[in-house]
């Protein structure tokens, strides 16, 4: 039983479009007029045992009192971390193989300093609005027979329809962890190259952290920096050239879910070293592909390799080709 069904319906006549789908700790919201709700829980016993889904149950009934986003516009108030806490951002659509060989669906805070003289600074996280926290990751890379790293993802929503991360948080809060341990770890190991092993140790609840509430820190560790992503249904879908192949078409830059004056601070801070980025969109792109050209993801059998126009991160105008490694 991997989640939940919920299923709205008017009063008369078959149900029509499902209206929410719980599965896993992802709620999806499908319809906005519901008249009731009829729960279908079924109870899973296996061997005489049933299947306890207290906790999934208790997670469902908390989104539902989620708010509904608004048609459009922003939905964070809080800027994520100080801003003399990083010294530059990544645009949407970096790649770094073999982990990130198709374009990255999140953007990079960039801590200050050199890794090769140390670990960065440890700064705090805060919530970027009133959040539900639904899952927490730990995330053990092993690369090569030593750790790489090991640290925390947090999936969170601020309302219905817009979901939203933060990779690698070094720390979580007293609050949080709290939740996580009384939550327990789900295990599992994936291994995308022979010489790579992740293992993820998931914990599924609803933690209900207010805006610029601390929840994690990052820094102090093995990565540069933290990763920050965002999906929002109310966006018009990626336009893929094989739209089938994916899964996920709303992923948008997550500084335009923030409200004008905040998120026009963040677009100043892209670029690197070289300089700050000018070119349009200064967030960047994830959805690459240009029809009719060699321009774009391809997704052979197990491997993948993206072509694109990209040069610096500040001015891109290059093709470059991006293969995964092989071993």
């Amino acid at each position: 039983m991997r989640g939940l069904f919920w299923w709205r319906s008017d009063k008369q006549g078959p149900p029509g479009p499902a209206v929410e789908v719980f599965v896993g700790s992802r709620l999806r919201w499908i319809s906005r007029r519901p008249r009731h709700l009829v729960l279908i829980a079924p109870i899973v016993v296996l061997l005489g045992v049933p299947l306890v889904l207290h906790s999934q149950l208790q997670q469902v009934i908390a989104r539902l009192a989620e708010p509904g986003c608004p048609s459009s516009g922003a939905v964070f108030t809080v800027s994520p971390t100080d801003s003399s806490a990083f010294a530059y951002l990544i645009p949407l659509g970096n790649l770094s193989p073999p982990d990130h060989t198709i374009p990255t669906d999140h953007v990079y805070y960039v801590f200050p300093g050199d890794m090769n003289q140390g670990p960065p600074p440890v700064t705090s996280v805060r919530a970027p609005a009133t959040i539900h926290i639904g899952r927490v990751s730990h995330i053990t890379a092993i690369v090569s027979g030593g750790v790489r790293s090991h640290d925390y993802k947090l999936d969170f929503s601020p309302c219905r329809g817009v979901e939203a991360y933060f990779d690698h948080i070094t720390s979580l809060s007293p609050a949080l962890s709290r939740a996580v341990s009384a939550a327990g770890e789900q295990c599992e190991e994936h291994h995308p190259r022979p010489s790579a092993t992740y293992r993820y140790c998931n914990s599924n609840f609803d933690f209900v952290a207010q805006a610029g509430e601390v929840i994690g820190q990052a820094g102090g560790g093995t990565a540069a920096g933290f990763d920050f992503g965002a999906t929002d249904d109310r966006s018009p879908p990626m336009a893929y050239a094989n739209p089938s192949r994916y899964n996920q078409r709303h992923v948008v830059c997550p500084f335009d879910l923030f409200v004008g004056s905040l998120r026009d601070s963040f677009l100043t801070r892209f670029g690197g070293p070289g300089g700050p980025r000018t070119i349009a969109p200064v967030c960047g792109t994830v959805m690459q592909d240009q029809a009719g050209t060699a321009q774009g993801n391809w997704l052979v059998a197990t491997h993948r390799r993206a072509v694109r126009r990209a040069g610096t991160r500040a001015s891109p105008s290059s093709t470059i080709i991006s293969t995964p490694a092989r071993g």
